[in-house]
């Protein structure tokens, strides 16, 4: 360490000679030497300036190995930083595990036994579409809603928008998209609204044709055909359709 700071930080250390015989106070005589900050400040500075991965958020993976590794080794940071994640600052792990037990306190659930990226579809960070129920939560037979995270990004935001309540169905902002019929040069002009419900049956009945035709009142041709053409316009309608032949031909 200090030799990392005569190297990078030479206005640190005026004589390193000097501050060999002081290593087990190392941030004490940082903190005299710099005269208006503490030695908790100094050592936090330090890290934030130097050591750029610890600023850096934990993966959702990387928080889950470590609610597991925390019913192994205990709340050991320092050793869990050091052993198991290189370039993050013991704080950090504290900090994730905090928000961890939070969430699961909040929402009276098991984290360990949710796959957030399961439930979510076309996530961007601080929202994404999630089938969800009449009550506004989680449901996988349920129609898509847009959910969102208030407050700052967190390594935890694809767990929050798996369990929060949505405020709103999904609704498209996409303009009027026009769809060739076969046959003939006529169109087809789906609007927004009609989009939308293509999408919340697809989410439901997959390539249930006749489930889909039921429910948007339209032939099983048409709605295949439209299906198709959205599909190329919204690339969680291509999943899902595929995914469904996926399991026609397991």
């Amino acid at each position: 360490m200090v030799s990392q700071a005569a190297e990078t930080e030479p206005w640190l250390l005026t004589n390193e000679k000097e501050t060999e015989n002081r290593v087990r106070s190392f941030w004490p005589y940082i903190a005299s030497r710099v005269k208006t900050r503490t030695a908790m400040q100094c050592r936090r500075k330090w890290e934030a300036m130097s050591l750029e991965d610890y600023s850096r958020t934990l993966t959702a993976s990387q928080a889950k190995q470590l609610v597991e590794l925390v019913k192994a080794h205990g709340r050991n940071w320092q050793f869990l930083a050091e052993t198991y994640f290189p370039g993050k600052s013991p704080k950090k792990l504290y900090v994730t595990y905090t928000q961890w037990l939070a969430i699961e306190k909040k929402y009276a659930v098991d984290l360990l036994q949710i796959d957030p990226f399961a439930r979510l579809y076309e996530f961007d960070g601080v929202s994404a579409l999630r089938p969800t129920g009449e009550d506004g939560y989680y449901d996988p037979n349920g129609p898509l809603a847009r959910v969102r995270k208030s407050g700052p990004v967190t390594t935890l935001t694809p767990y929050i928008l798996s369990l929060v309540k949505a405020k709103g169905r999904y609704k498209t902002q996409r303009r009027l998209l026009n769809v060739l019929l076969p046959g003939s040069t006529g169109k087809l002009a789906l609007s927004p609204s009609t989009i939308e419900q293509f999408i919340s049956a697809v989410s439901q009945y997959k390539n249930d044709w006749v489930s889909i035709s039921r429910a948007m009142d339209m032939p099983p041709g048409r709605c295949r055909l439209c299906v198709e053409a959205l599909a190329k316009k919204f690339p969680l309608v291509g999943r899902l359709i595929q995914d469904a032949e996926l399991e026609d031909l397991a």
